[in-house]
């Protein structure tokens, strides 16, 4: 009930006020599904539709305050099925605010955690073959600018630079004896070498967090004309990510010393990369690494 009756204007004004909020947030949650208020992911979809037409951060401030004015009132006027409705609304909408902001925090938090683990993978591959420390690092860096100059998207940067740093992970199942040998590999032993795409592809297929880089993992030693391994996959088959790794692995990889081959001069492997683009490689990502990511290297 109202006790004040020379309030009642401003009272009415700011519950016409906020029930037009009300219904505004209404229709807005409406539009996609009904407002499932303690399960996540329904609630996040939802959230962000509505976040499109409202800074998220300014709408929990504005129900901050406004449900500090709504106590207010309440203390005033005595309690009221409409302000009951609309408190609900706004402790709905800061409730879930909150929910979402320390979600996003564990989530960051996660992100981190899964990065670090996935940089100590790398490292330990490095630390068990010497000669090749860094080219992980190296191919993944080269990824990461090529992505770039091809016009790739943040996301898709991302799932480049762990699939790229990952790329050799499935090398951890190689025995010492063919990983490190000096001299060439039999045929025998280039057929188990041939298997670590496969490895590092089953090592990673189970991770929901690193399932999109796995594609380049285990494709990244699959050949534009359909002649590589480990499935044979022939042109845009081969996925964008893996076409990508291939050609920064086989930059990086040249530039250096391994066990069975003495590092390269850069214009041998910019001509060798020249020589098997449309065979060994996509022609355009060739194209776009020459012309822009090495040439703007000098």
């Amino acid at each position: 009930m109202v006790k004040h009756s020379s309030n009642v204007k401003g009272y009415s004004g700011l519950l016409g006020s906020l029930k037009k909020i009300d219904i505004e947030i209404t229709r807005n949650f409406k539009k996609s599904a009904p407002m499932e208020i303690y399960a996540f992911e329904p609630f996040a979809v939802l959230f962000d539709e509505f976040i499109k037409k409202y800074d998220e951060l300014r709408m929990y401030e504005i129900a901050c305050e406004l449900l500090k004015s709504l106590d207010e009132f309440e203390k005033k006027y005595g309690r009221t099925s409409e302000l009951l409705k609309i408190q609900s609304v706004f402790e709905k909408f800061k409730k879930n605010y909150e929910l979402l902001r320390e979600i996003k925090k564990s989530n960051a938090e996660l992100k981190k955690t899964y990065d670090t683990t996935i940089e100590g993978w790398g490292k330990a591959l490095e630390l068990r073959d010497s000669e090749t420390e860094g080219h992980s690092h190296g191919v993944m860096d080269f990824a990461v600018k090529l992505a770039k100059e091809m016009g790739l998207n943040d996301e898709e940067i991302q799932i480049i630079s762990r699939g790229a740093l990952l790329h050799d992970i499935g090398k951890i199942g190689i025995p010492n004896a063919i990983l490190l040998k000096q001299d060439a590999l039999t045929e025998d032993e280039q057929k188990i070498m041939n298997q670590h795409p496969t490895f590092g592809y089953e090592m990673l297929k189970e991770i929901s967090y690193l399932q999109p880089a796995a594609a380049a993992v285990y494709s990244h030693h699959e050949r534009w004309d359909g002649k590589g391994y480990p499935q044979s996959l022939k042109g845009e088959k081969i996925p964008l990510s893996a076409r990508i790794v291939a050609v920064a692995n086989h930059w990086d990889a040249h530039l250096h010393d391994r066990p069975n081959q003495k590092a390269w001069t850069r214009e041998k492997v910019i001509k060798d990369l020249q020589e098997k683009s449309g065979k060994m490689f996509d022609p355009e990502i060739v194209k776009v690494f020459l012309g822009k990511v090495i040439d703007n290297e000098g």
